[in-house]
C-alpha cells in the first residue's frame, strides 16, 4: 500500500464529506491506500461515517474512547500499512491528485520527509485549486538543511513522511498537550530525518472554524490545560533552540525565527493567563516561565509596547490585581464580547 491516510475525528459530521471527498480523488486506485478515521468517542451521530465506509473499500473507520486528538494520531499511525503516512484533520481538505504526485516524488528520490504549503482559510474563503501536475522538486540532505532554506508551517498536515522512518525513530505525538503537540512532532521529526523535500505548491487547505478550540470560550479546565500544556512546549522549544545553536548545520535565522515563535507563545500564554486566572496563577505562571528561560519575554515589533509592560514583573502583576478587582460584568464588556 504506498500511503495511508489518518483522520482524526471527533463530533464533526457537519465537516467531515467534503474532507473524505477530496481524499478520495487522489489519482490513486482504492488498493493504494487507505483512510483511516479514528473517531476520539463522538457523541454525536457517525451515520455520514459509517455510509462512507461501507460505499469505499479503503475506508476504515475506528472508534476509541475519548482520549484526544494526539491518541488519535497515534491509533491511526499504528494501523497504518502505507509506505508513507498523511495526517489530514477531519474539518479541512486537500488539493485534487496531489496525494499520488507527493508519493512519486517521495518515492522516486527515496525521502524521509516531503514537504508542501498550506493555505490557511475560513468556513467560506477555500476554492480548491486545479488538479495538481508534476510541480519541481527541492531536495536536501537533512531536515535542518530543509528547516535553514524555508521555514514551513509547523503542521501535522504539511508533509507526507515515511512510515518506516517513523516507526524507527519511535515517533508519536505528545498526548500530554492539547495546544502546539503537532509542532513538537514536526520539529522532533525534521531533526531526525535523513532526506527531505520541499514543493513550493498549495496541497492542503486548513479551515478555520469560529468553532474550533483557538477560537472559542472555554471553561476553566480547558484553560487550565491549555495553560499546562504552552509551558510544557515552551519547555521542549526553549531546549529545541539550545540544540539548533550547537548544531553548525543549521543556520542563525531558523534559530532567530524559533525565537521568535518562542515569544510569540510566552506573550499569548501571559496574556490568557493575565484574563482568565487568578493573580496567583499569573505569579506561579511567570516563576516557571522564568525557570525554563521564557521569560522575560523577547520584544517584538507589532507588540512592543505590551511585551515592555509585560517584562515589568511589579507593574504587570499591579495591573493584573487592578484587572481582577473589576467586577465580572465590567470585564465581558470591555473584552470577552470582542472575542
Amino acid at each position: 500500500m504506498k500511503i495511508s491516510i489518518i483522520v482524526p475525528y471527533y463530533n464533526g459530521e457537519r465537516w467531515i464529506s467534503p474532507c473524505l471527498n477530496s481524499l478520495l480523488h487522489q489519482g490513486l486506485s482504492e488498493d493504494d491506500y487507505e483512510i483511516i478515521v479514528i473517531d476520539d468517542g463522538s457523541t454525536h451521530s457517525i451515520e455520514v461515517l459509517k455510509r462512507y465506509e461501507q460505499e469505499y473499500s479503503n475506508i476504515k473507520y475506528v472508534r476509541q474512547e475519548n482520549q484526544g486528538q494526539c491518541a488519535a494520531r497515534n491509533h491511526g499511525l499504528s494501523l497504518a500499512k502505507g509506505e508513507y503516512v498523511f495526517f489530514c484533520d477531519c474539518d479541512d481538505f486537500i488539493r485534487e491528485g496531489a496525494l499520488g504526485v507527493l508519493y512519486d516524488l517521495a518515492k522516486r528520490n527515496n525521502l524521509d520527509v516531503l514537504i508542501h504549503k498550506v493555505k490557511i482559510c475560513g468556513e467560506d474563503g477555500c476554492v480548491p485549486q486545479e488538479s495538481l501536475a508534476l510541480p519541481e522538486i527541492k531536495c536536501y540532505q537533512s531536515g535542518g538543511d530543509l528547516l535553514s532554506d524555508y521555514m514551513p508551517l509547523e503542521s501535522s498536515s504539511t508533509y507526507i513522511s515515511k512510515r518506516r522512518f517513523l516507526l524507527e525513530n519511535e515517533m508519536s505525538f505528545d498526548v500530554s498537550l492539547i495546544a502546539c503537540e503537532d509542532v513538537k512532532f514536526f520539529y522532533e521529526m525534521m531533526l531526525l530525518a535523513k532526506s527531505c523535500g520541499f514543493i513550493n505548491e498549495d496541497i492542503y487547505f486548513y479551515v478555520q472554524h469560529s468553532t474550533s478550540l483557538i477560537h472559542k470560550q472555554v471553561n476553566k479546565e480547558l484553560h487550565d490545560k491549555y495553560r499546562d500544556s504552552i509551558i510544557s512546549f515552551l519547555v521542549f522549544l526553549v531546549c529545541l533552540i539550545k540544540k539548533m545553536k550547537a548544531d553548525n548545520r543549521i543556520s542563525k535565522q531558523v534559530v532567530e525565527e524559533l525565537e521568535n515563535r518562542q515569544a510569540t507563545h510566552t506573550f499569548v500564554l501571559l496574556h490568557k493567563v493575565f484574563r482568565f486566572s487568578s493573580v496567583s496563577k499569573n505569579i506561579e505562571v511567570i516563576s516557571r516561565l522564568r525557570e525554563i528561560g521564557a521569560y522575560p519575554c523577547k520584544y517584538n515589533q507589532k507588540f512592543q509596547l505590551i511585551v515592555m509592560i509585560m517584562n515589568h514583573y511589579y507593574l504587570w502583576i499591579t495591573l493584573c490585581i487592578v484587572f481582577h478587582i473589576i467586577p465580572l460584568s465590567l470585564r465581558y464588556m470591555l473584552f470577552d464580547k470582542h472575542d
